[in-house]
């Protein structure tokens, strides 16, 4: 049967003492939809909630009366706590997942609030059903606004390249390199970066790049030497092998010296046709081992 606001708010305290809670929610339900007072509403929206969740025992009607308080005033965080809470006790990311979606496609929110709320929903979109695809663009806004987001960082790095998004997983690098001090993460994302260049997307020039940038950190960084060595020879730039050769004979240990000087002799020669030079080092492996049959011929 239908009463008026009126004969409901006669109704509510005498329902309450005797504990009929069943007609006690209907009452209330009534009271909200004749409610013009914003406050007020939510108020009644959250004790009609509180009813269903503590006295009815029904959370999923307590997680529905919640969601309509939330939608009217998502700027209250505390109700959004509430409804996690609910959603982690009945297993209801999904509708929380929509009902997040849909408070931020109204677009009422200040960035502050609308970034805590993105925050919460791409982690139940990821973490909770697994849907990382669709959190990857909140993830993206989250790093946006806060660059040292580990869970957003993770997440998009494990998405672009479960989803082989290569040029997006190296711009994520690129961008965690530029705002960080040439520290050791930063030489571990440039040598993910060379990786993808090199192997996946067959950059040859963007890969070299990536290991010179290493070495300008790290002159001494053994795996990008050898790395940019095989590059040059493979790309025909022995100018730069030449160059990388003889950066790297110095701090060679005695017994590969030999080597080195040798391969920068035959590059000398056969590539550069710098014949001063290529015989300057046959003279001088010569000198160290008279009997290195190459360097002889």
């Amino acid at each position: 049967p239908s009463i008026s606001k009126e004969v409901a708010e006669i109704l509510e305290p005498h329902l309450e003492e005797a504990k009929d809670w069943r007609r006690l929610a209907w009452v209330l339900q009534i009271l909200i939809e004749n409610e013009k007072n914003e406050q007020a509403r939510q108020k009644l929206q959250e004790r009609l909630s509180d009813i269903y969740a503590n006295a009815l025992g029904d959370p999923k009607a307590a997680f529905d009366s919640l969601s309509v308080a939330f939608s009217q005033k998502p700027s209250e965080l505390s109700l959004l706590e509430k409804l996690i809470t609910i959603a982690e006790a009945e297993d209801l990311f999904a509708e929380l997942a929509e009902h997040l979606v849909a408070v931020l496609n109204k677009n009422q929110l200040s960035p502050e609030d609308q970034m805590v709320i993105s925050e919460k929903l791409a982690h139940i979109l990821h973490a909770q059903l697994g849907r990382t695809s669709e959190a990857a663009p909140y993830y993206q806004k989250i790093l946006q606004a806060n660059p040292t987001s580990e869970e957003a960082f993770l997440a998009l790095e494990n998405w672009f390249t479960q989803d082989e998004q290569w040029t997006k997983l190296v711009e994520l690098y690129e961008n965690a390199i530029s705002r960080q001090d040439k520290s050791h993460q930063h030489i571990e994302y440039l040598f993910k970066c060379a990786f993808i260049h090199e192997e996946v997307l067959q950059q040859v020039p963007e890969a070299i790049r990536a290991y010179q940038r290493v070495l300008e950190i790290d002159p001494g960084r053994e795996q990008a030497t050898r790395a940019l060595s095989i590059l040059y020879e493979d790309a025909g730039r022995f100018d730069d092998l030449y160059l990388s050769l003889e950066t790297e004979l110095p701090k060679a240990a005695p017994e590969a010296r030999v080597a080195i000087q040798f391969r920068m002799g035959d590059i000398a020669e056969r590539h550069l046709f710098d014949f001063p030079a290529a015989l300057s080092h046959y003279e001088s492996i010569l000198a160290a081992d008279p009997n290195h049959l190459k360097a002889e011929e």
